[in-house]
């Protein structure tokens, strides 16, 4: 996960802008939205890999706090905040065999 408040944050984006194609992917994000609005929204952006090779991001957007103190007994609140992932790949994904749960 890369941390929104880190001083790679923008260098991130970049990067990831570049392997998307940011400038012909109609499918992804805005630059502006990513670096700026995002992290404001509570969303996240994931590395996704299998060992050493990148199989794509993942933009997470926060959709709200789930109570988990009814989920496991516990007498305080707990919550679990909920995501949504929009995923994009970098290329073709490897053989579902050498994909680790």
């Amino acid at each position: 996960m890369i941390d929104p408040h880190g001083p790679a944050w923008s260098a991130e984006i970049d990067r990831i802008g570049a392997l998307l194609h940011a400038g012909e992917n109609p499918t992804l994000f805005p630059y502006h939205f990513l670096q700026v609005v995002l992290p404001r929204l509570g969303g996240r952006i994931v590395w996704l890999d299998a060992g050493a090779a990148p199989l794509g991001v993942g933009f997470l957007f926060p959709r709200g706090l789930k109570d988990a103190a009814n989920a496991n007994g516990a007498a305080q609140p707990a919550y679990l905040h909920e995501y949504t992932l929009r995923y994009h790949p970098l290329g073709q994904p490897p053989p579902p065999d050498q994909i680790q749960q």
